[in-house]
Parts: structure tokens; C-alpha cells; sequence
């Protein structure tokens, strides 16, 4: 049994020899049929490539006219507008705004309220881009002056001023119901219609009308209308911003008890005579009162 065992040990032992000296022949052989690589022979190889390099001959000009000819570098022509892309929209006519209202001042703060005539409600404009949502592009028309009661708007290059709902104050202050003879205007209007505006409703004959004392050397010598909104009553009657109304059928208004002993004595009359002072000069309104 021992010689058993021993005869397989030797057999192994034998075996794993013969594959250590198989290993180490081949790669001695291996190592001496390889080429060695030296710095020489490197050099000389880049010398002999760079030879064959420069010895190449170059193409001209000419080799090369197929591949350009065949289109692939050619620049793209400009692709035409689409046949449906909407042409962009003219300028909106001015006669087509209405200047609802202003704010005054420096460009940061001046602001214009312009209504289109097709859009139920009014835009807010400025005179620069402000925080991307104002600007002075007005439908198409750039705004580049406001006023206290209009606005320039220019269009093409021409300028156009678009006035407090639609017309300038000295178009309006000339438009009577009636008749006109120099400083003396006549206006018609209905008992029903004062007693519709004015007398029922006191809140609404004050809506959009400021009004205070004008003195002279402290003493009352009339009163100054500063602020009167188109759909004041008296603005249809031809009342204007800065108008100063100094008497009433004759009688100076130098207080404002008497102004109000004035109105309830004229509220039945069947005509009512007010003189004012419009920027320096005389005017005199006549009212007719039809029942």
C-alpha cells in the first residue's frame, strides 16, 4: 500500500516538472524570436515615415471640385416666409383712441390711460419699459409725451395728440346748445334733467367735481372749479378745469353761505346767468331751463 502512495507522488512530482520546464522553454523562445525595440530604432522609423510623408505629392485644387460641386458645403438658401404667417398689424388710428385719463411727472411716474375703440376696457401706458409690463407701444403708435389733459402720440414719424376723451378743451368750450355771441354762451337743458342729476341725488351732482374758494388779498371773490370730470353735469353745461365762477344772476359770490342762498333761490328759475373768468378773460354762461 506504501509503495502504492509513493508510486502516485512520483507521478505528480513528475508531471508538475515537466510543465514548469515546457513553460520556461516557451518563453525563452518567445523572448528570442521577438524584434527589441531600441530609441534607434524608433528614430529611424519616424524619419522613414516622414520621408514617405513629404514625398507624397500634393493634390491641387482640381482633385477636390467634385466633392464641392456635389453640394454637401453649400450654404442653405434663406427658406421664404410661410404663405400663411400673418403680416404684422398697422398702427391703430388715433381716431380710433380715447384718452381716458393722466398721471403727470417724471418719466418713471407719468402713466396714460388709452381706450381702444374695439376693447371694452382701457390700457395703461408709459413713457419707457417699465418691469416688462408697461410700455409706450399704444396699438401699434408710440406715446411719447403725457399732459395733464393730452397726450402725443407719434405714428410713421408723424406726431398726433390725442386729448382727454377725444376733444381738445378749447373745441369744447365753443359748443352750445344754442346760440353763441363772443363771451356770452347759451346752453339748453331740462328742468327733469337738473332735477334727475342735481336735485335727487346730491352724491352724484358732486362725483368727478372739486371745487374751493378763490380769494383775492384773503377775501372771497368767487369760486375756483379745480377738478370737473366729463360726466359732471356742469362739464356737459361747459364748465372747464380752472374755471372761476364769480356771480349768479347778477349777485358776486363772496361766501359760501350766500352760494347756497343763491342755488335755492335760482333752483326754479326758468333762466340762470353765470360769469366766469376763464384764464384771465370773461365768460358768460346763459342757461335755459325747459320744463
Amino acid at each position: 500500500m506504501q509503495n502504492f502512495k509513493y508510486h502516485i507522488i512520483t507521478i505528480l512530482a513528475l508531471l508538475f516538472f515537466s510543465y514548469t520546464v515546457a513553460i520556461t522553454i516557451s518563453q525563452i523562445i518567445k523572448y528570442s524570436i521577438s524584434p527589441t525595440y531600441t530609441k534607434k530604432n524608433i528614430s529611424n522609423d519616424n524619419h522613414s515615415y516622414l520621408s514617405n510623408f513629404n514625398n507624397n505629392k500634393r493634390k491641387n485644387f482640381d482633385d477636390y471640385r467634385e466633392i464641392i460641386e456635389a453640394g454637401f458645403f453649400q450654404v442653405a438658401e434663406p427658406t421664404p416666409l410661410d404663405d400663411t404667417e400673418e403680416p404684422a398689424e398697422p398702427p391703430c388710428p388715433i381716431a380710433d383712441l380715447t384718452l381716458m385719463g393722466t398721471i403727470t411727472g417724471s418719466k418713471q411716474m407719468a402713466r396714460a390711460m388709452i381706450k381702444k375703440k374695439s376693447e371694452k376696457n382701457a390700457d395703461i401706458f408709459a413713457l419707457k419699459e417699465i418691469n416688462d409690463e408697461l410700455d409706450n407701444n399704444v396699438y401699434g403708435n408710440k406715446l411719447i409725451k403725457i399732459e395733464n389733459s393730452q397726450v402725443t402720440l407719434e405714428t410713421n414719424g408723424a406726431k398726433n395728440i390725442l386729448y382727454l376723451f377725444g376733444a381738445p378743451p378749447e373745441a369744447n368750450e365753443g359748443i352750445t346748445d344754442g346760440k353763441s355771441n363772443g363771451q356770452k354762451i347759451v346752453k339748453n337743458i331740462s328742468r327733469a334733467e337738473i332735477q334727475q342729476k342735481v336735485l335727487n341725488n346730491i352724491d352724484n351732482a358732486m362725483r368727478g367735481l372739486r371745487a374751493g374758494p378763490y380769494r383775492v388779498n384773503g377775501q372771497i371773490e368767487g369760486y375756483r372749479l379745480i377738478r370737473v370730470r366729463p360726466y359732471n353735469i356742469l362739464y356737459k353745461l361747459g364748465a372747464r378745469n380752472g374755471d372761476i365762477a364769480k356771480r349768479i344772476n347778477g349777485h358776486a359770490i363772496n361766501s359760501t353761505e350766500k352760494l347756497i342762498k343763491l342755488w335755492q333761490t335760482i333752483k326754479n328759475d326758468s333762466q340762470i346767468t353765470v360769469d366766469i373768468e376763464r384764464r384771465g378773460k370773461p365768460l358768460s354762461f346763459h342757461l335755459n331751463i325747459t320744463d
